[in-house]
C-alpha cells in the first residue's frame, strides 16, 4: 500500500475523518475514498468473528503444537 502524507493544510479540511470520506479532484471526479483506521480496524474484526464459530475457536486454541509469533518471525527471516 502506498503512503502519503498529508500537508496540515489538508489534514485541516479532513477534520477529526470521524466517518468515511470521499476524495475529488478539483473538477469533481472521485479519486478514492478514506476510511478512518478505527473504522476499518473495527470492520475487519467484526469480519474475522463471523468467519470462525466459538466452537471452532476453542478447538483451534486446544489443538497440540503450534509456534508462537517470534517463532515464525524468526524463520522467516533471511
Amino acid at each position: 500500500m502506498n503512503r502519503i502524507v498529508v500537508t496540515d493544510s489538508t489534514l485541516s479540511e479532513l477534520g477529526q475523518l470521524q466517518s468515511p470520506m470521499e476524495l475529488c479532484s478539483h473538477d469533481g471526479q472521485t479519486l478514492g475514498y478514506v476510511v478512518p483506521a478505527a473504522t476499518r480496524q473495527k470492520a475487519l474484526y467484526d469480519w474475522a468473528r463471523k468467519e470462525f464459530t466459538d466452537e471452532e475457536i476453542r478447538r483451534a486454541k486446544s489443538e497440540p503444537g503450534g509456534k508462537t509469533t517470534e517463532e515464525v518471525l524468526r524463520e522467516l527471516r533471511p
